[in-house]
């Protein structure tokens, strides 16, 4: 309620392409997205992806899959030992940081691990990602 703090506003609103003159690019890009389903399609890929991840992740040994795989998203609980192996490889995905679903499973020696697929995820990239996950558990 400060008008002060709003002295600038109308300049970062341009400066930051917030103008109705501006809406028809990202309108352009919407449109393009949704024409013939192409967002469904990306979503089925992304989705398709995440059910093959969760299929080879399955019988790596330690790892487990608390949550059903519903969507683009694999959750895991991981040995820690796992995970620094896979993280020393150069995996990347989201250590879990709090509390949820299928966290009251974990122990101390474990850790909690998302893992998310995209419309680019490739079925070379899960099966490399599951392959290293294997391998990995074998130390």
């Amino acid at each position: 309620f400060d008008r002060a703090l709003a002295d600038d506003f109308l300049y970062r609103r341009k400066r930051s392409g917030q103008l109705v003159s501006k809406g028809r690019y990202l309108g352009a890009q919407m449109l393009a997205y949704l024409e013939g389903e192409r967002w469904l399609a990306n979503a089925r890929h992304a989705n398709a992806m995440a059910d093959a991840l969760a299929a080879g992740l399955r019988d790596v040994p330690g790892l487990r899959l608390p949550l059903p795989v519903q969507a683009n998203e694999v959750f895991a609980v991981v040995p820690r030992t796992l995970h620094e192996a896979l993280v020393a490889r150069g995996a990347r995905y989201l250590e879990w940081p709090g509390e949820g679903p299928g966290t009251d499973v974990v122990r101390p020696d474990e850790t909690f691990i998302r893992l998310l697929t995209s419309f680019r995820t490739t079925a070379a990239e899960v099966e490399r990602f599951a392959a290293a996950a294997h391998r990995a558990a074998a130390l």
